[in-house]
């Protein structure tokens, strides 16, 4: 499940963290990033499941979470939180998604098939870049190597880690993408893009010649 290869992913920051200490002893290791991925934490949020309706499988991916969450070592619990957002009050959960959305330094959606992905959008209008998919609605949305980056295997937190370490590592890239993300839904994915496109659409029907049936 998408959840499960996070916590994966998340394990997998650890490793590089190790590794790049292991392979840097002899070496001046880069003690602001070491501390940055020491100071990292994964959050994973999402909509109580049993106020989703159209999810039928959600209370069952949740409940398999909550087990491999369990199942973690203490020390790993501890870089690891899971949110259960409440759905009671709309403004109360759009309040919640806004306030961790604005701490974030790296928003991640690993959805295998994604339509219009709202989420990724709401991130990148607060500034933030995104580790996204080639599903359809997101390779949409997120240029490659602009907004954030497009991973080749969503089944693979390998690759998820390796990104998040190097966009983690690279400053002046993260906030690069995160300047470009904003503009990016600025331009395209605002109301008014949508009026002046319809405006347009209408515009060319109206003036196209008629056409007998």
């Amino acid at each position: 499940m998408i959840l499960k290869r996070l916590l994966q992913t998340r394990l997998n920051l650890l490793k590089c963290r190790l590794k790049k200490t292991q392979n840097d002893s002899n070496r001046v290791v880069d003690a602001r990033h070491h501390r940055l991925l020491e100071l990292l934490r994964l959050v994973l949020a999402g909509p109580d499941p049993t106020s989703v309706q159209d999810d039928p499988e959600g209370r069952e991916v949740f409940d398999e979470l909550v087990a491999t969450y369990q199942a973690l070592d203490p020390d790993l619990q501890r870089d690891v939180a899971l949110l259960c957002l409440p759905m009671d009050s709309r403004k109360e959960n759009a309040l919640m998604v806004n306030a961790l959305q604005r701490c974030t330094t790296v928003a991640v959606q690993n959805s295998i098939q994604e339509g219009f992905g709202l989420t990724a959008t709401e991130a990148m209008w607060k500034g933030v870049p995104i580790i996204g998919t080639r599903a359809c609605g997101l390779r949409q949305q997120v240029r490659n190597g602009i907004d954030g980056i497009l991973t080749q295997n969503p089944e693979d937190p390998d690759e998820i880690a390796k990104r998040l370490n190097d966009l983690l590592q690279d400053v002046h890239t993260r906030e690069r993408m995160a300047r470009n993300a904003q503009q990016r839904v600025h331009e395209e994915f605002l109301i008014f893009k949508q009026l002046c496109q319809w405006l347009r659409t209408l515009s060319d029907c109206a003036s196209a010649p008629a056409r007998a049936l």
